[in-house]
């Protein structure tokens, strides 16, 4: 890490104070179009499973990071005996995260409109989640409370006190999106995090290429969360090759 990645990733505090969004996790409908959206530099994982988060932070630091909006899908990897998670793509709202994301590997573009919104009349058990880009709605997520954690036997626990993408490594390659080399990135907490999560279904819907391609389950709906966090949190990461 050089000296600018130091001051942009590291602030006193943690990069990332506040934010809140939706999130699943899901079998994939077909396991072969799932080997075929895996990047050729990652292997595939004992158990294949696609998350989806959509999440508004709020709070960040330092200047100039400011509120942003940020969706992604992303699949469960393997890379040298370890498993992680591969973003296949990753819209943001601002340039400046787009570029930033995009200087670690990650394949952030920059769209329109991303907004989350709880659903007032439903106390938090309901939250809606859309993306827009030239007037095109990219994807939509409706979260729904029903309960506790969705835990599948001799499978992946589908949602925990953490989200996935949260408490779990993200593989990301360099040159973006297509390697050969690589990062493994993970969040660290800097300062003691609260996480407030429901658990429930989430309803995805939208034209998006990746949910058309075999990796959305048929009905839509998988299990899922919404959450919300306060504290500082940062990015911190490690070559593949390490």
């Amino acid at each position: 890490m050089n000296l600018l990645e130091w001051l942009c990733y590291r602030p006193l505090g943690g990069q990332f104070r506040e934010f809140f969004g939706v999130s699943a996790q899901f079998a994939p409908a077909c396991v072969d179009h799932y080997r075929r959206w895996l990047d050729p530099h990652l292997e595939m994982p004992a158990q294949p499973r696609v998350l989806f988060f959509m999440t508004d932070y709020v709070r960040l630091a330092p200047w100039p990071l400011r509120r942003y909006g940020e969706w992604s899908v992303l699949l469960r990897s393997r890379r040298r005996d370890q498993e992680g998670w591969f973003p296949l793509t990753m819209p943001v709202t601002t340039w400046v995260a787009r570029t930033g994301g995009h200087h670690l590997g990650f394949p952030k573009w920059v769209v329109d409109s991303i907004e989350v919104t709880p659903v007032p009349e439903s106390g938090g058990a309901h939250v809606r989640g859309t993306a827009i880009h030239r007037g095109v709605t990219q994807v939509e997520a409706t979260f729904t409370a029903n309960g506790e954690p969705a835990v599948e036997a001799d499978t992946l626990p589908l949602e925990g006190a953490t989200p996935a993408m949260y408490a779990e490594p993200l593989h990301v390659l360099k040159p973006v999106g297509s390697g050969p080399s690589g990062k493994m990135i993970s969040f660290r907490d800097v300062v003691p995090a609260k996480w407030v999560v429901r658990h429930g279904t989430v309803t995805l819907d939208g034209p998006v290429g990746v949910f058309q391609g075999g990796l959305l389950p048929a009905s839509g709906q998988s299990p899922g969360s919404s959450f919300h966090f306060t504290g500082g949190s940062q990015l911190v990461w490690k070559s593949h090759a390490a």
